[in-house]
């Protein structure tokens, strides 16, 4: 490769990079903006370096099978004893900000269960992809800079950005 050529993304990393993307736009707190958060989210999302955005679903999954997906869809592999990291720093905040539902399947399971499992919001799943938010989400980023939190935001009317993802192809488009 000529010195000074862009290299070439591989589907995982821009994968990634879009899920990061997602995060930013959703104003997620700064700690959030990681890799490991993107990886979750996208475990969480059931989506894979190949598929597209508009096959986004609400999987319910364990820290230890996000963490698998990490590895085996990915290529990131996080140590066993991250597991906690996983579930405090990244999944805690995500359910604490409304984007993730812990245990919806047994809301009276207790919070120290190896049980536990975590699925997207349902209103997550309405507007993804949320990448193409500063393309056509004006009303979004209005709302967000105002400060109302994201559930508040996906649920109000007038926020369609379903309607703007059918409208794209992929490659329109260039995550930041």
């Amino acid at each position: 490769m000529a010195k000074g050529a862009p290299k070439r993304q591989t589907p995982g990393a821009r994968r990634v990079a879009e899920a990061l993307t997602i995060l930013k736009a959703l104003r997620v707190p700064r700690e959030q903006q990681n890799e490991r958060s993107a990886l979750a989210l996208l475990a969480l999302l059931g989506m894979t370096p190949s598929k597209q955005w508009r096959e986004a679903e609400a999987r319910m999954l364990g820290i230890t099978e996000m963490m698998n997906v990490f590895r085996d869809l990915f290529g990131k592999r996080y140590a066993p004893n991250t597991r906690e990291t996983v579930r405090r720093f990244t999944v805690h905040q995500f359910a604490q900000m409304g984007l993730v539902a812990a245990n919806p399947d047994d809301p009276r399971r207790p919070v120290n269960s190896p049980d536990n499992r975590y699925q997207v919001a349902p209103t997550l799943l309405k507007p993804v992809p949320l990448l193409i938010l500063s393309r056509c989400g004006a009303g979004f980023g209005q709302l967000a800079g105002m400060g109302v939190p994201p559930r508040h935001i996906l649920a109000s009317p007038g926020i369609s950005i379903s309607a703007c993802f059918q409208s794209l192809t992929p490659g329109t488009w260039r995550a930041s």
